[in-house]
């Protein structure tokens, strides 16, 4: 005898299934007290839920909406508000090989650079294997360190945070002439900055603040054992010594005593010492309020998005960057002024703009205690680091011997009527002179030869 098959019940399938906009409002609804619905796909107004803050319940969230590819953002307003869209895809990511070869390519270009520099005050040198151990370990590898060390302080910051941020890459050109003898020319981020999720501005500013910091503290070390080891005596030059402005820094190390005969060395520095200045130089660039340099998203951690964007705001920026394109056009300034100048103005300006950073929290602001620190460090860097007009140059006329038009030549002081007192200063050893020698011959001598350099 057999048993009859047990009946199954038949499975009801809901024909109205959830919309993305639906499932994403229940998540939310897990974390925030939703409000009135924002312009926008996926947008409300929220509170926090459970006596927990909106920044909090914003994290909460975000760690459940990461599995789903997608991100919870927060604005500013009372109350916040909150939108989620999806995570950024297809980052480039270059992978290591060609982060090793970009690398290399810019140590061998700094090296270069450095053989140069070395070449200048010994020009009895040879371009040989001496020269380029010297040129490494002098310029190119105190550089390249600095570079790197700045990039792993910025990656280990932005971890802190639960960023994953990658290392920075160096740039570099292969000239040691004055229009740019620094080798290194700056540095770039391999991952934009408008696709890495930033989770406040207090986060961005600590981010972005770190590599600058980093290579002005390296470059006035360098500086101080540069100049510590550059000689008060020329060296035997066979072209135009190659002359540098410096920096406040390097003016307050001489007022300290810390410097000496800092006008004399400044001639004929040694490459540590113009590695260290170049340092200082592209900690400065950096710290412009260029779009897409640290500077403009130290802008955006201050201000933040909505004050930034203001009318006035945009106003202010606008005349500023047109005065000093206009200031800088107008003289006969250091050429890279001339880029700084031209760059500045093609991004801010450009009918395609550079993405602001992706900050995720913008409702919580930046602290008035951050805020000033940020502000200090900025001014800090900008007066401190700044390379002077003409930031380095070609002395002309170097051999023509000692320049005395400008030297005095009377002294007048007046007891009851004037008294002319004058002056007879010359210099002490061998000046040039002019004039004719008269040779007289006698004797039976029929052959005499006379040399003369």
């Amino acid at each position: 005898m057999t048993t009859p098959e047990p009946v199954r019940e038949r499975l009801e399938i809901d024909v109205e299934t959830w919309s993305k906009r639906d499932l994403i409002q229940v998540i939310s609804s897990r974390y925030f007290i939703l409000g009135d619905s924002e312009p926008g796909e996926f947008s409300w107004r929220v509170n926090g839920i459970g006596g927990a803050s909106e920044s909090e319940s914003l994290l909460q969230m975000n760690e459940h909406l990461e599995k789903l590819g997608m991100i919870g953002l927060l604005d500013k307003g009372n109350p916040p508000v909150l939108s989620v869209t999806n995570l950024p895809n297809d980052v480039f990511v270059m992978p290591r090989w060609q982060q090793a070869i970009i690398w290399i390519t810019m140590f061998s270009f700094m090296t270069v650079a450095g053989s140069g520099l070395i070449l200048r005050n010994d020009p009895s040198m040879e371009f040989s294997t001496p020269l380029i151990a010297e040129a490494c370990s002098r310029f190119s590898i105190p550089l390249i360190l600095t570079v790197l060390l700045a990039s792993e302080v910025r990656r280990r910051v932005a971890g802190s945070y639960g960023v994953s941020i990658g290392h920075l890459s160096p740039l570099a050109f292969p000239i040691s002439e004055p229009i740019w003898p620094f080798g290194l020319a700056g540095f770039i981020s391999q991952r934009r900055s408008d696709q890495v999720p930033i989770p406040d501005r207090k986060a961005l500013g600590m981010i972005e603040i770190s590599s600058p910091l980093v290579m002005l503290i390296s470059g006035i070390f360098l500086t101080i054992l540069g100049l510590s080891s550059t000689s008060t005596q020329p060296p035997n030059l066979e072209s135009p010594p190659l002359a540098f402005s410096g920096n406040v820094i390097i003016g307050v190390l001489e007022s300290l005593g810390i410097v000496e005969s800092l006008e004399i060395k400044l001639q004929w520095l040694d490459p540590l010492a113009i590695a260290g200045l170049g340092l200082c130089t592209v900690s400065w660039i950096m710290m412009l309020p260029i779009p897409g340099f640290p500077g403009d998203h130290l802008l955006h951690s201050i201000l933040g998005p909505d004050n930034l964007l203001s009318d006035d705001k945009q106003t202010v920026i606008f005349a500023s960057t047109l005065v000093f394109m206009i200031l800088v056009f107008a003289t006969d300034p250091w050429f890279p002024w001339l880029v700084i100048a031209t760059i500045a103005v093609w991004r801010r300006f450009s009918p395609t703009p550079i993405l602001d950073p992706f900050v995720v929290d913008e409702s919580s602001g930046l602290d008035d205690i951050s805020r000033n620190q940020f502000v200090t460090v900025i001014a800090m860097v900008l007066i401190l680091a700044f390379p002077g007009i003409n930031g380095s140059y070609s002395i002309s006329e170097w051999d023509e011997g000692v320049e005395m038009s400008q030297w005095p030549n009377e002294v007048i002081y007046t007891v009851g009527e004037d008294t002319v007192i004058p002056l007879e200063i010359i210099p002490e050893g061998v000046v040039p002179v002019s004039g004719w020698i008269q040779f007289r011959i006698e004797g039976t001598e029929n052959k005499l030869d006379l040399s003369s350099d």
